[in-house]
């Protein structure tokens, strides 16, 4: 008898649905603002992605676009990150470092591909400037003999807007680039690493 009024009661809790919109609000809801926190946290890193390229770029074409009638120092360099942090419209933990290569050819083998020679690097901030062409060769492309290139990397350091993360996806991370470039109206880029506005001697002269 207990059992059949269990069973019956049982049955009408089941039927019940007064009250279901209201649990199904509790269940739903917080996934629901954890979707839409994960999509915007999402849309906020692709952004930056971006605007850190762009301005890559933009500092790269700065540096194309340079005379050549005077070195450039580290007081340049310094000017450039600022530049940069202006772009990216942050300057907490951003870096520039820009590098000079000379491709140069062997007159016995013409036949062979031309030597890259880091002629100089300087960094900004943490970031340290390369001091063997052999930490970013393979990231370069192979061009004629004579040829030069400027080379611009970039780090942001990104943050979730918000104060949780979607750990180990997106969370607080570094986002680097990596631009390569010719100069436009000088044959190459001098560096000054005085400061008193004369070219320093490098393995490309």
């Amino acid at each position: 008898m207990k059992l059949n009024k269990l069973a019956r009661r049982a049955a009408r809790f089941w039927r019940i649905q007064a009250g279901a919109v209201s649990v199904e609000t509790v269940i739903i809801f917080p996934i629901l603002l954890w979707g839409y926190a994960a999509m915007f946290i999402y849309w906020d890193a692709f952004k930056s992605k971006g605007i850190n390229l762009k301005a890559t770029y933009t500092i790269a074409d700065m540096l194309a676009r340079e005379e050549g009638t005077d070195p450039i120092d580290a007081n340049f360099i310094d000017g450039m990150n600022t530049v940069f942090n202006y772009l990216i419209r942050s300057d907490d933990g951003n870096d520039v470092r820009v590098s000079f290569v000379d491709y140069v050819s062997d007159p016995d083998d013409p036949d062979a591909d031309p030597e890259m020679v880091l002629c100089w690097s300087h960094a900004t901030g943490d970031y340290e400037g390369h001091t063997d062409i052999s930490e970013i060769e393979d990231r370069l492309p192979m061009m004629p003999g004579g040829d030069k290139m400027i080379v611009v990397e970039t780090r942001m350091t990104w943050t979730p807007p918000f104060d949780f993360t979607l750990e180990p996806v997106l969370d607080t991370r570094d986002m680097t680039n990596l631009v390569f470039v010719s100069p436009r109206w000088a044959p190459r880029l001098d560096w000054d690493d005085n400061g008193d506005g004369v070219a320093d001697s490098t393995d490309c002269d």
